[in-house]
């Protein structure tokens, strides 16, 4: 009686907790992108010209990181941490580019959003009459990308109405567990 009563929560949990955890892919969800090494790029989001920085941590051997909009960067450090910075090229395009890093024989990708070249103008000309100054800018257009804390890459309803009846399904062993075991002490 006693190994029926502990073993159904943990059973329980032990499926929540199994299912829930999410599995690291790359974008598509279709190849695996975990690595034995850290990576990133910042910003996530740079305009063609722009300056893109790189880390790589827990890498032994020397890290490097390439795409198309950019020369393969040779990253510095020791075998903790390791960065680099490079320019993206001015003819860029805009949209969503690979960054690839590589770590000895191990890769791995992360996404660089190329984002419209920049339509600020600021043009400041002397005249006989005094400074006149143009000014155009930009106005944002789209939502947006705040991401939903950084481990999901889309939202499936699939998922989520898999958790949430695994989470009513583990409150409602606990709640039948608690009168279960009321009951059995009051007859007693």
């Amino acid at each position: 009686m006693r190994r029926t009563s502990i073993a159904v929560p943990l059973v329980a949990a032990a499926a929540v907790v199994g299912l829930s955890t999410p599995a690291a892919f790359a974008q598509g969800g279709t190849s695996s992108n975990v690595t034995s090494f850290g990576f990133s790029v910042f910003p996530t989001t740079v305009a063609p010209g722009g300056t893109v920085a790189f880390a790589a941590t827990g890498c032994s051997s020397t890290a490097t990181a390439a795409a198309s909009v950019f020369n393969t960067v040779t990253l510095s450090g020791n075998s903790t941490s390791q960065t680099g910075t490079t320019t993206v090229s001015a003819s860029a395009t805009p949209g969503t580019q690979n960054v690839t890093f590589t770590c000895g024989t191990e890769s791995g990708t992360t996404p660089l959003t190329i984002s419209a070249a920049s339509t600020s103008t600021s043009t400041s000309t002397s005249t006989s009459t005094g400074t006149s100054t143009t000014a155009t800018s930009a106005t944002p257009t789209g939502a947006v990308a705040t991401g939903v804390g950084g481990s999901v890459l889309t939202s499936d309803p699939m998922e989520t109405a898999a958790g949430a009846l695994l989470l009513a399904g583990a409150s409602a062993s606990a709640v039948w567990m608690m009168r279960r075991r009321r009951a059995g002490t009051a007859a007693s």
